[in-house]
């Protein structure tokens, strides 16, 4: 069973900076399975305050959602030890409880609580101490499970877990990046699992962290049984087994079956009608017992948690006659083959198949425009069927994502005019977008290939894999003048490319790997005639750096009024680790250098 705990973050500090607005003394948290199979966790903390804006901002308040209907909250302890020493308990008032609001506007949830417990006597140098116990009862979750992610915005210098459970019962139980083996002992027939984790150095919080099961130290336990029978477990309720639509839900479907919209269309109409009419409700499946409204009930409340809207996508999807089956996203660093932990599970998505096409994967709260596997890379799916007779499972790997841009084009005195080809995969291809409408292939690219330059365009290849198509530019007043007599020209690039990273401007230095949001290749290989009334003052370059995890080329010559452009970025690694970090800095500035992202001219 799971205990859902939010305190709310802290300042976010750079690996640079060296002082932080408060520290944890201690933390310890206690997970008890009594024999009947209730759980009792307990949460104990102190803090000590170091700046104002430790509790004007950040650790003024503790938050703890939990269900009333299995669970009941008890808190020991709210108390301030202020500078001087002195105690302060936390009066009756400070505690008080709300609806949570990733619960408002759905009546289905209305019963959740979060207490909000207001600290009182704050001052700089006083201590927070805070304790209490959530017990939830058997009727709640079938087994005890947790995880813990040591990743806090500020140190920690004592951190504890403790897990007890009625002798006889395997703990199963997994540690990801740190070599530490629990403690075990016995006493009062209970068997007792201590990780002590002693001093926990604050998250760095840097840009393009890792995933945490990545990169900070990762606990995941549970005393589950197979994982065929936990996913037995999980998938056998009538979430999963009554799949009945309500009659307004079929008529919707039967209408877009009727359009002479292509299948490929009517996949995405139903996938867009579940995510833009039905309200997205962020619970944690943890806080509902992981038990799930039936689709009927989902369509009938208009609104549905990812779990929740993904089945009724699936089940409407079925009723318009496509094949459809619910996967569980699971990072494969965490997953036991051997048990089940359904707190590690990432996301929910429906795989379907497109008549004449490959299999697709689709998020019921996300209108993502592409291909969902490169998104999925280091996951294993997990099947969700109740029919299901074995565990189906698969390994996501590597897609590449490309966007190959190349042109001809004449620069006049103001304008620039001619013809390109473009080649794109992966994230690069909206394709989904341009199912709704083939004029977005004019939105993919900025510069004077932007929407209102391209005079036309049309398709060479257009499927789910690759798009192929041949554009052309009409662009007026694509010159800009910096100076009397001086002009600049934007070049081409995409939208959705490394561009759009925000890379332009990084720290010298770096405490975490660095994860790279995908593997890709950008290239663009531009031709461009200029007048004779203008003189180009961008100088050559001809430059390649080549490491291990990636690319860049940047190449630039002339050859009288022709000018020759090719620009190359490639990653083949999904994450860089600190010591190569400059090395990876060094492709992102070159990449970036406005120098050879515009041309510059001079009026002859």
């Amino acid at each position: 069973m799971l205990v859902f705990l939010v305190v709310i973050a802290g300042k976010f500090c750079t690996a640079q900076e060296l002082a932080y607005d408060a520290i944890y003394n201690y933390i310890i948290k206690e997970y008890t399975l009594s024999k009947e199979g209730s759980v009792d966790y307990h949460y104990s903390s102190s803090m000590k305050l170091l700046t104002h804006q430790a509790f004007h901002r950040y650790f003024g308040e503790s938050f703890i959602v939990y269900n009333p209907q299995f669970q009941k909250l008890k808190v020991n302890k709210s108390r301030t030890i202020m500078a001087d020493g002195k105690k302060v308990d936390s009066p009756l008032n400070a505690f008080n409880e709300v609806l949570p609001r990733f619960a408002s506007g759905s009546a289905a949830y209305n019963h959740l609580r979060e207490m909000v417990v207001s600290h009182t006597g704050l001052e700089v140098g006083a201590t927070i101490e805070f304790d209490y116990n959530l017990v939830s009862q058997p009727t709640g979750m079938p087994y005890l499970m947790g995880e813990e992610i040591l990743s806090f915005p500020v140190p920690v210098e004592s951190y504890k877990v403790i897990v007890r459970v009625p002798e006889g019962t395997i703990l199963n139980y997994k540690m990801l990046n740190l070599r530490l083996s629990p403690e075990i002992s016995f006493a009062k027939g209970m068997m007792i699992y201590t990780w002590n984790f002693g001093k926990v150095a604050a998250n760095p919080h840097e840009i393009y962290m890792p995933e945490d099961s990545y990169y900070s130290p990762y606990l995941s336990f549970s005393t589950s049984l197979s994982l065929q029978q936990s996913l037995e477990l999980f998938s056998n309720q009538p979430a999963f087994t009554d799949t009945k639509l309500p009659h307004t839900a079929v008529a919707r479907i039967d209408q877009i079956k009727a359009s002479d919209a292509s299948d490929s269309k009517k996949i995405i109409q139903i996938r867009n009608l579940v995510i833009n009419e039905l309200s997205y409700l962020k619970i944690p499946s943890s806080i509902i017992a992981f038990k799930f409204r039936t689709p009927a009930e989902v369509w009938e409340s208009l609104s549905g948690t990812e779990i929740e809207k993904t089945i009724l996508l699936a089940s409407m999807l079925r009723q318009a006659g496509y094949q459809a089956d619910i996967v569980a996203a699971v990072p494969t660093n965490v997953l036991d083959t051997k048990w089940f932990n359904p707190l590690v599970i990432d996301a929910y998505y429906v795989r379907t198949e497109i008549p004449g096409s490959a299999s697709v994967y689709l998020s019921a709260i996300n209108e993502h425009p592409y291909n969902l596997l490169p998104d999925l890379y280091g996951n294993t799916l997990l099947l969700l069927d109740p029919a299901a007779e074995s565990v189906k499972k698969w390994e996501i790997y590597p897609e590449n994502s490309t966007l190959k841009v190349k042109g001809n084009f004449e620069v006049k005195s103001a304008s620039v005019e001619g013809n390109g080809e473009l080649e794109l995969t992966g994230r690069y291809h909206p394709f989904y977008r341009i199912l709704e409408n083939d004029k977005e292939i004019t939105n993919i690219l900025t510069g004077f290939c932007s929407r209102e330059n391209i005079s036309s365009f049309k398709s060479k290849q257009s499927n789910l894999n690759r798009l192929q198509t041949e554009i052309s530019i009409k662009a007026d007043q694509t010159l800009t003048q910096l100076a009397k007599g001086f002009y600049e020209m934007e070049l081409p690039f995409a939208r959705t490319g490394v561009t759009s990273w925000n890379v332009a401007s990084m720290p010298s230095s770096r405490i975490s790997p660095f994860a790279i949001p995908y593997f890709l290749i950008e290239d663009y290989d531009y031709t461009l005639q200029i007048p004779d009334s203008l003189e180009l003052l961008t100088p050559v370059r001809n430059l390649e750096i080549r490491r291990d995890f990636g690319a860049v080329r940047i190449q630039l010559s002339k050859n009288g009024n022709m000018v020759k452009i090719r620009r190359t970025i490639e990653f083949v690694e999904n994450e860089v680790n600190s010591m190569k970090y400059g090395e990876l800095r060094e492709i992102f500035i070159e990449w970036m250098d406005p120098q050879y992202r515009k041309l510059v001219f001079k009026k002859k």
